[in-house]
């Protein structure tokens, strides 16, 4: 069997950063995968003085979940989404 591969998926929302490591196992070479939660974790999405102040302390709070996981935790990817304005 493969080693896993871990992803870890954010989704910054207004009031709150959802995140989860997700596991995916495949069989080589591109046999069907599924997709299991390893962890999760949620966090209030900060807030600076202006947009440009919170859009860095999004940044910030994003890197710094990213550094948490992979310190523990053999992370492939990190994907993040969040919801823009038109």
């Amino acid at each position: 069997m493969a080693n896993p591969k871990l992803l870890l998926a954010v989704d910054v929302g207004g009031t709150e950063i959802k995140a989860a490591l997700l596991g995916a196992d495949s069989t080589p070479p591109l046999g069907p995968s599924s997709l299991t939660v390893q962890a999760r974790v949620r966090r209030t999405t900060p807030r600076g003085a202006d947009g440009t102040a919170t859009a860095n302390a999004v940044v910030t709070a994003v890197a710094d979940l990213a550094t948490e996981f992979a310190a523990s935790h053999d992370v492939a990817a990190v994907g993040v989404v969040e919801i823009g304005r038109a």
